[in-house]
């Protein structure tokens, strides 16, 4: 403004002078007009800059904002995990005194509702961030806001007038309020998104969770994880107007740049179905006396994954409950200290050696690749087969009375470990690893962070004369399910392959994303991929069926409906004795239906249940599950009575 001054009283002497020369009053004029434009672009700079030097004090205020999160959606759009607006009240632990935190909670307690003593709590107990209130309403927001942006001040002045003898701790009323501000200047009103899961407990292996800090998400595990780019949306920023406290001015608008919402991820998963296969599980599990169990719905034709449960299980909104409750790997662990970790996926984390599941699938390789033919015949001896390279003899669990020559039919249906020896060393170790390739073992299936891929221990070999091999003995394990690995989704994924014409389609368990402000993303539908032909799947669909009917599967058999699977008994590796337990397995069945056109397969897994069988342990859970399908399906069963009479 000096510079503005000076400038005017020369303006001044020098239109006196043009005047005083008898200059013509026109060009008088112009030539002041002239000098006054120049004061006014100066006049502006200046204040620019006087405004500019305010704005440290008293000026824009810009911080990130994080959008809403995107929902995760079952396939009818009901919500497995949410967003949901929530209006808080933070501070930042910083304490300045041993008596502030008293002080700010008498000063605190009567605008939030809260007595001194849960404020105090609330700080004693947090490490950094405090909540002190949560959740609150638009009202009770507003009224917070008035107060801790516009009227504190003088409220704290009666305060500290009104208490005398609470401040004696310090020097003089100005060091209380240098202390007092800085402390109260980390006490926020926030409006955040919370992060909240509808789905419970019965979904929360799949779904995951995320933890939220000052509504910045960090997703951990599931599909939280795997999807948070398309749910976590742009990142923005928030304009406003604030003083040199970092207070908001009122009378100035907040503006939001770039802020876009998240998409909602919407799931192949029906609720219905996801409570029914936890609930029948849990069931199991509990009547059983099993560690813990998982079951696999998928819908045959897609492979689509109609659902998935766990249990035990976790509460998703307060997991940091359960990290600490059990080892992530807990079959490393002997059996007396043996603990479930309620947040291990047994679905995907779940790596063991399946056992005869496994059956089937090298059958039908087998049969497929001509390498056995349907009528050629296997000596099942009682006693077992002895193989060169292994101690002790291979037995069967269900052994014939005297020895007995069965095809690949029936070895499968009274689940033959002799007989699948011969047929694995029959066709060697080249053929045996193709086949599990075919099949896609040894391969992610959903992509999660978390999962596993088993180990086909193709690089556990022999030499012999320069060439790669297994031993013999390996050979002959491999084709009853020991000596490799796999998880639950993986080997439903196979067995699939039996129900859906021959084809091996990926499961899936995403359908689309979609948002208001974008347009909807469909996920690319997997592609159908043809292992076994018609003759084989033929021959393969009536030995699963029979399985059912007559085999280690009649526990699973619904009444009035044609249905086909197969059990599994696997015995747990020691890893001690590199032997296995003889009294702790995992039971298993997987089976589909109705056939001949199956609409649903099924996988029920159970940690240590009694009994251990997988047909009399687990095929009941299967059961369940099917015939409630068939239900709301609105699918009769048959009437087998007159099917035999019109026969």
């Amino acid at each position: 403004m000096i510079v503005i001054r000076k400038i005017w009283k020369w303006l001044i002497v020098i239109r006196a002078q043009y005047f005083q020369k008898g200059v013509g009053s026109l060009k008088a004029w112009i030539s002041t007009l002239f000098l006054l434009l120049i004061i006014a672009l100066l006049n502006t700079s200046v204040l620019n800059t006087e405004l500019k030097a305010r704005s440290v004090d008293e000026g824009f205020g810009s911080r990130k904002e994080t959008p809403k999160r995107g929902d995760i959606l079952d396939r009818k759009g009901r919500s497995f995990a949410a967003s949901r607006l929530s209006r808080d009240v933070i501070a930042v632990k910083r304490p300045d005194t041993p008596d502030m935190y008293r002080i700010i909670a008498k000063f605190m307690a009567p605008r939030i509702n809260l007595t001194e003593d849960e404020i105090v709590e609330a700080y004693n107990n947090t490490k950094y961030n405090v909540k002190l209130v949560e959740g609150m309403t638009q009202q009770e927001f507003d009224a917070f806001c008035e107060f801790r942006y516009l009227n504190f001040s003088r409220e704290l002045d009666n305060f500290y007038n009104s208490n005398p003898g609470l401040f004696d701790g310090f020097k003089d009323k100005s060091e209380f309020y240098k202390k007092f501000d800085r402390e109260f200047g980390e006490i926020q009103a926030r409006k955040s998104y919370k992060r909240c899961y509808p789905g419970g407990e019965m979904s929360a292996h799949i779904i995951g969770y995320s933890s939220d800090v000052h509504g910045e998400f960090t997703p951990w595990r599931g599909l939280e994880r795997k999807y948070d780019d398309t749910l976590k949306g742009g990142e923005g920023r928030v304009i406003e107007w604030k003083n040199a406290r970092g207070e908001k001015l009122p009378g100035f608008d907040t503006v939001r740049k770039g802020i876009v919402p998240g998409y909602d991820l919407r799931l192949t998963l029906s609720s219905e179905i996801q409570s029914l296969a936890y609930k029948a599980l849990e069931d199991r599990v509990k009547s059983t006396g099993a560690k813990g169990g998982c079951v696999i719905v998928l819908d045959a034709p897609s492979a689509e994954i109609l659902a998935l449960a766990n249990y035990p299980t976790f509460d998703p909104e307060n997991y940091n409950d359960y990290i600490n409750l059990g080892p992530d790997h807990p079959d490393t662990l002997p059996p007396d200290e043996y603990r479930l970790n309620p947040m291990h996926n047994l679905v995907t984390q779940l790596s063991f050696e399946p056992g005869s599941v496994l059956k089937p699938i090298v059958t039908s390789w087998a049969l497929e690749n001509e390498l056995v033919s349907p009528d050629e015949r296997f000596e099942i001896n009682p006693k077992g087969i002895k193989i060169k390279g292994k101690d002790e003899p291979i037995t069967d669990t269900h052994p014939p009375k005297k020895t007995e020559f069965w095809c690949v039919d029936k070895i499968n249906i009274h689940s033959s470990n002799v007989g699948m020896a011969q047929i694995g060393m029959k066709m060697g170790r080249a053929n045996l690893v193709e086949s599990l390739e075919r099949f896609h073992f040894g391969e992610k299936v959903l992509g999660l962070i978390e999962e596993y891929d088993g180990n086909l221990n193709k690089k556990l070999e022999e030499v012999i004369i320069g060439t790669p091999s297994w031993s013999l003995a390996r050979e002959a394990t491999v084709a009853f399910g020991q000596g490799i690995t796999a998880t639950p989704i993986q080997i439903i994924a196979a067995m699939n392959v039996f129900a859906n014409d021959g084809c091996y389609v990926k499961p899936r368990i995403a359908l689309d994303a979609s948002s208001a402000v974008r347009e909807t993303y469909y996920f690319p539908q997997p592609e159908r991929e043809r292992i076994l032909s018609q003759e084989t799947l033929s021959i393969m669909q009536d030995i699963l069926e029979s399985v059912v009917n007559e085999g280690t599967g009649t526990e699973a058999k619904g009444m009035g409906y044609r249905i086909a699977g197969k059990t599994g008994t696997a015995e747990k590796p020691d890893r001690v004795t590199h032997g296995y337990y003889k009294n702790r397995h995992y039971a298993c069945f997987v089976g589909f239906g109705p056939l001949p056109e199956p609409k649903y397969t099924i996988l029920v897994l159970l940690d240590e249940p009694k009994p251990h069988w997988g047909g009399a342990s687990c095929g009941p859970v299967f059961r369940v599950i099917f015939e409630n399908l068939m239900v709301w399906d609105g699918i009769p069963p048959i009437n087998e009575k007159n099917t035999d009479e019109e026969l």
